[in-house]
């Protein structure tokens, strides 16, 4: 393994970076649920230190060379999207749609919700999830670039790692380039982490190209202390049989900004993807899944679990866009939430855009509360409130330290838990703050009370499904 930098220096010092609307929603819906897009500013910060800021792990074998190359494919992936884009504008058959002439869905402002579906879709553009002008700005203002190129029918003889490390008063900036070729195999790891105390913000931009018949992994860690920002752009072209895994944790930050995109371009091309997510105190999780899918029997999945406590914001817009000739394509995203919390706010928008008749879509969300029946039991069982969310919070940890990569990853969990929580979950008992009967027997209550969440919340998925 080998520790790859490309210095690539940022043009900014301690001015503000305005990167316009993120996570914007392609389907517009009411203004008055905030959920079409978010305004994200960020001022006084200077560049990261790149030499503690950055870390690459990169077998000898993927190491990539020339940018150039990576970028003509790129262009060549996006080309092929606007053509099919284009022709979906030609196939209508109907000259109007509720008396608006189709010819104006082409060319009509986005904001002007009087008229339908005018916004980007309806106008044929390819656009990513976070953001294209996002994209672009944050590309520019990149600390450190990476190049990672998988040569065809190999298997990388090691995962590909990039972590971030927060510094205090800085922005750190990365972006990341993978091609994997026709029926390579490769392992991608993408992580957060604030080691040190302070403030500032962090942003990762990646862009991976899986040619036909090519295997991608990728999984991601975010474990940021409540006084940071974060922004990730992950867009993702994949061709003919194709498959693309992604396991994603997010237990920390106090903002953020999260866009996801999968143009499925090829024929039984595949994206899976698992995400585990937990929002606390006043912090704020903004989610934007883009799955795309042009090829005939493409297959996506997207599975969201998370809870919500403190007064903590989340919204989680998830669309499902079967394209005109994706015949035989199948789509399917569910969330499952659980609010520990009265006080918190979560938006849930899960949306399938249909263009062919032969295809199968499907979307749903769960969502629960802790009951004030429940609350009450654990109160008079000697649990307060931080207590009973603890529970709930604790498991989520637990879930995240049992699937962590490596060592380096599982300290960055449990540092991120003992913040949160105000103790060791390495440890395998929390410790009581007082060695009496009446202790003993709420912990045995409360994990009584977990046990019975768990089963409930079991039983609503089950509920849901049917």
């Amino acid at each position: 393994m080998e520790t790859l930098y490309q210095p690539n220096k940022p043009e900014f010092q301690d001015a503000a970076i305005d990167l316009g609307v993120v996570n914007g929603l392609l389907t517009s819906t009411w203004n008055r649920l905030q959920a079409n897009g978010q305004n994200v500013e960020l001022a006084g910060l200077r560049p990261a230190n790149q030499w503690a800021a950055y870390e690459l792990d990169v077998p000898g074998d993927v190491r990539g060379v020339d940018q150039a190359t990576f970028d003509v494919a790129w262009a060549a992936y996006e080309e092929q999207a606007r053509e099919i884009s284009a022709q979906r504008l030609t196939v209508k058959s109907t000259p109007d749609v509720n008396g608006v002439p189709f010819e104006a869905f082409k060319v009509a402002a986005a904001d002007d919700l009087d008229v339908p579906a005018r916004n980007a879709i309806a106008r044929g553009a390819v656009d990513a999830a976070l953001g294209a002008s996002a994209d672009a700005v944050l590309r520019a203002l990149s600390g450190e670039h990476f190049l990672v190129d998988v040569p065809a029918y190999h298997a990388a003889s090691a995962p590909v790692v990039l972590r971030l490390k927060a510094q205090d008063g800085a922005f750190a900036c990365a972006s990341l380039d993978m091609h994997v070729h026709e029926g390579a195999k490769v392992k991608l790891v993408l992580e957060a982490d604030s080691p040190a105390e302070g403030a500032g913000a962090l942003a990762l931009v990646v862009r991976v190209i899986a040619d036909a018949g090519a295997r991608v992994f990728i999984k991601q860690q975010q474990t940021l202390d409540d006084s940071w920002t974060y922004l990730e752009s992950i867009e993702i072209k994949t061709a003919n049989s194709a498959r693309v895994d992604v396991d994603q944790v997010y237990l920390g930050g106090k903002e953020s900004y999260l866009g996801f995109g999968n143009a499925l371009l090829g024929a039984k091309s595949v994206c899976n993807i698992d995400t585990h997510y937990l929002a606390a105190g006043t912090s704020k999780l903004d989610f934007n899944y883009l799955i795309r899918q042009f090829g005939k029997q493409s297959t996506s999945k997207l599975i969201s679990n998370g809870v919500l406590t403190g007064a903590s914001d989340k919204v989680l817009r998830g669309t499902i866009d079967l394209i005109h000739g994706c015949k035989g394509a199948v789509g399917h995203e569910l969330e499952s939430v659980l609010l520990a919390n009265k006080d918190v706010r979560n938006r849930t928008i899960p949306i399938i855009l249909c263009d062919d008749d032969d295809v199968q879509g499907t979307h749903g969300a769960t969502i629960g509360h802790v009951p004030d029946s429940q609350r009450n039991y654990l109160a008079s069982r000697g649990l307060d409130t931080l207590q009973i969310e603890g529970l709930f919070l604790r498991s989520l940890f637990e879930h995240a330290l049992i699937d962590a990569f490596d060592e380096e990853s599982a300290r960055a969990i449990t540092r991120l838990a003992k913040t949160v929580l105000g103790y060791d979950i390495a440890d395998a008992e929390e410790p009581l703050s007082e060695t009496n009967e009446q202790q003993v027997q709420a912990k045995i209550d409360a994990k009584i009370a977990a046990g019975l969440a768990a089963g409930l919340a079991a039983r609503a998925n089950q509920s849901e499904q049917n």
